[in-house]
């Protein structure tokens, strides 16, 4: 326990020891990490590719005017050159056509709307046919005499 001494306005504060100084490393505020940083560029040529400085955290793609060479560079946090890749950009010619498409002939497909009217129209003729055959079937049935030729199908066929 620190001593004190009375006064005249009372006790005198407690006796505090300075704060100890830190470290270097420990004064400095955190830093959170940079985070690298990537770009494309044009160049001249070659050698001013190689020459191109880089900022710290930096990966570069160069690309010669004429494209043929790819130069890619990458610097460290204090930026140093970590390494340097150079790429030889080849134009591959096609030597077989792409295979092209089959011919269309219109006159085989129908549209939707052809199609829908189609299917309603075979469907109205075989629900035609089938009413025709149930009518001479009842009129069988009803007139046991009577000629399938003359039978209510081929009257209601003949007044339409």
């Amino acid at each position: 326990m620190p001593i004190t001494t009375p006064t005249y306005y009372g006790a005198a504060p407690a006796y505090a020891p300075p704060v100890q100084p830190q470290y270097p490393q420990q004064m400095a505020p955190p830093t959170k990490p940079v985070e690298r940083q990537v770009f494309f560029m044009e160049v001249e040529n070659q050698g001013v590719g190689d020459a191109y400085p880089l900022a710290p955290m930096c990966t570069a793609y160069l690309i010669t005017k004429d494209k043929t060479l790819l130069i890619e560079k990458s610097s460290d946090e204090y930026g140093r050159i970590q390494y340097v890749n150079k790429y030889n950009l080849v134009k591959e010619e096609d030597s077989v056509l792409p295979p092209q498409p089959a011919q269309f002939d219109e006159t085989k497909f129908a549209t939707k709307d052809q199609l829908d009217d189609f299917v309603k129209r075979k469907d109205y003729d075989e629900l035609l046919e089938m009413i025709g055959n149930l009518q001479d079937e009842i009129s069988n049935i009803t007139n046991p005499n009577e000629d399938s030729t003359t039978s209510s199908r081929g009257r209601k066929a003949g007044k339409q």
